[in-house]
């Protein structure tokens, strides 16, 4: 027996909707406004959709991008470090942030959304980001041309510092000032 259809018909059909579950999945840069306007549907909808079927929203995790050259000078810089410049010393290394202009700072590209974290492809889960970018670089190496006799008046007032040879490049792992 053929009865009517009763209640609001869906939004997006079973088509759609996979459609909009694919453009969602391991994909970087996308927003629920996005796939709002592009599937003709209010957020809400694409909320419940996804949610329905699993798939949330994560965060990317943040991992420094390494030379095999930097690789290769990281611990034995770490080493002068410790042994030479600093013996019985605390070591704070002041780590600044730097305004870049590559796309890995943008708030939407951010996350991700996914329905098995553990299948996710390692460029979409792991954000790999440069310490100093190239336009960054020019603009720190005038400025380091210009000042240098600072290492001079560090040597004459007795104040400890690492020459440039021993500094380990790119090292996140340690401690920033900001944290005491």
């Amino acid at each position: 027996m053929n009865l009517l259809k009763k209640g609001r018909p869906r939004v997006l059909n079973q088509l759609r909707e996979r459609r909009l579950i694919q453009a969602a999945k391991h994909r970087i840069g996308i927003s629920q406004r996005k796939l709002a306007r592009r599937f003709h549907v209010g957020k809400t909808t694409v909320f419940e959709t996804l949610s329905r079927h699993n798939v949330l929203f994560r965060k990317r995790r943040k991992a420094p991008k390494y030379t095999d050259a930097q690789l290769g000078r990281i611990p034995r810089c770490c080493r002068a470090l410790r042994r030479v410049h600093f013996a019985n010393k605390l070591i704070v290394m002041d780590n600044k942030k730097y305004f870049t202009l590559a796309n890995s700072e943008m708030k939407e590209n951010d996350g991700f959304y996914t329905d098995d974290h553990a299948n996710v492809p390692n460029d979409v889960r792991v954000k790999s980001e440069k310490k100093f970018e190239d336009k960054m670089l020019i603009l720190l190496h005038a400025i380091i041309r210009e000042s240098q006799g600072i290492g001079d008046g560090y040597g004459a007032n007795n104040i400890n510092f690492v020459p440039k040879v021993d500094n380990p490049p790119n090292l996140p792992q340690a401690r920033p000032i900001e944290d005491f």
